[in-house]
């Protein structure tokens, strides 16, 4: 498992702009990671990463300890821009908040998340969760409603896509 470095190990190495949602090094720490320069570099997972004592971290936690001096259970990219750390991009969530925000799936066909169409019956269903909230004759009809019901469901950390 790895362990997180310390905020004040932090601090001797980088400078957070919440603004621009940049990590700069303070240090040399490598023909790559010059003093003044932009740290971190886009991962496969779309997330930037930067290498800190032989370890590699993401930046938007290192971001969020910088800022708050503490570490973060989970952080959520609230635009889903997962290289967008600006500090108004980013709240901390645990894993089910986390999980809701998330960009309509690939195999969706309807164009929105929990609104599916039931062939059986000839309509439009929506679920939130793991309830149905009915079925509808319209997809319109059916996305209005699951936006109504997820905004009740999850808040702030409701998706829509």
């Amino acid at each position: 498992m790895k362990v997180n470095p310390s905020i004040e190990r932090i601090r001797e190495v980088f400078e957070y702009n919440p603004e621009m949602g940049t990590l700069r090094w303070k240090i040399t720490n490598s023909p790559r990671a010059v003093a003044g320069s932009i740290a971190g570099t886009r991962m496969k997972n779309g997330y930037l990463g930067v290498g800190l004592d032989k370890a590699d971290h993401y930046v938007h936690r290192l971001a969020w300890a910088l800022t708050y001096n503490r570490w973060p259970f989970q952080i959520d990219h609230i635009n889903n821009n997962k290289a967008d750390n600006r500090l108004c991009n980013l709240r901390e969530a645990d894993f089910s908040k986390n999980a809701v925000n998330r960009p309509i799936r690939r195999d969706n066909k309807s164009g929105e998340t929990g609104v599916h169409f039931d062939k059986s019956r000839n309509q439009w269903k929506v679920d939130v969760g793991h309830k149905t909230h009915g079925r509808f004759n319209s997809k319109k009809e059916a996305i209005k409603k699951r936006r109504k019901m997820a905004k009740l469901a999850y808040g702030e950390f409701c998706y829509h896509s």
